[in-house]
């Protein structure tokens, strides 16, 4: 049996829809929406082809400001409709390629994607997908496999200074863990220090012990109580602090 390919499928398939009685003319399917699309959005997109009857775009289940990623417009002619299919197929909109394609019922749906998987290569999962939309994934993915063999080949070509680099990355973030590790245990924590003792008097205290890197008070925070004097003396730290000698 010859295979044929998902083109000559969709042209086959198509022609039939356009004899489907059942079919409505002017109506059509717009997929690859961008998924904060309402109707609003497609009535003044699609409007300027012809007067629309009817504009559909199923929400997300549980998220009814999101759509599925797809929406149903319907004019009042066939003319419209084959109109905008004409002119937007396979085109630009707010940054996604999207189709359009004349509206089946839903069994004839069903048949062209089994037809699909029957004759081609393709499973159902990617028979479900619009020609054009297809190809733009396959591209994609063909970026994302050359992109991925060219960082393969430049580790390969350049596995020993990669080697190098990584070593003396990882021994220059020893050498810093290493610094802060000293930084910590150098610190001291000093407490029963007087409320009323300021950072100014507290590093001058501790530079009788050696030069001071840093000297720094726990900050007393108060929060007035109802009743409370707001002007009554308040303690200005803790009675703890921080202080870090030069090395």
């Amino acid at each position: 049996m010859t295979e044929n390919t998902p083109k000559q499928l969709d042209t086959v398939e198509s022609k039939k829809d356009e004899m489907n009685p059942s079919a409505k003319p002017g109506r059509l399917i717009i997929r690859n929406l961008g998924f904060d699309i309402g109707s609003k959005h497609l009535q003044k997109f699609l409007g300027k082809f012809g007067e629309i009857l009817e504009i559909n775009v199923p929400s997300k289940h549980g998220n009814e400001k999101l759509n599925r990623g797809f929406g149903f417009v319907e004019f009042t002619s066939s003319e419209a409709a084959q109109k905008a299919i004409s002119e937007l197929n396979n085109s630009q909109w707010k940054g996604r390629t999207i189709t359009l394609h004349q509206s089946v019922p839903k069994a004839s749906y069903e048949h062209r994607v089994e037809s699909m998987v029957e004759h081609t290569n393709l499973d159902r999962s990617a028979a479900v997908i619009p020609k054009a939309l297809r190809k733009e994934k396959e591209e994609k993915q063909a970026e994302v496999e050359r992109k991925k063999k060219e960082e393969e080949d430049f580790k390969v070509k350049n596995a020993a200074k990669i080697k190098k680099q990584d070593k003396k990355k990882a021994k220059k973030n020893e050498i810093k863990k290493q610094e802060q590790k000293a930084e910590e245990s150098e610190t001291l924590f000093v407490r029963n220090i007087g409320f009323e003792t300021t950072n100014e008097k507290f590093k001058q205290f501790m530079e009788k012990f050696g030069p001071v890197k840093y000297a720094i008070l726990c900050k007393s925070v108060h929060h007035s109580k109802d009743g409370e004097d707001d002007n009554k003396q308040m303690p200005q730290n803790k009675g703890t602090g921080f202080v870090q000698f030069k090395s």
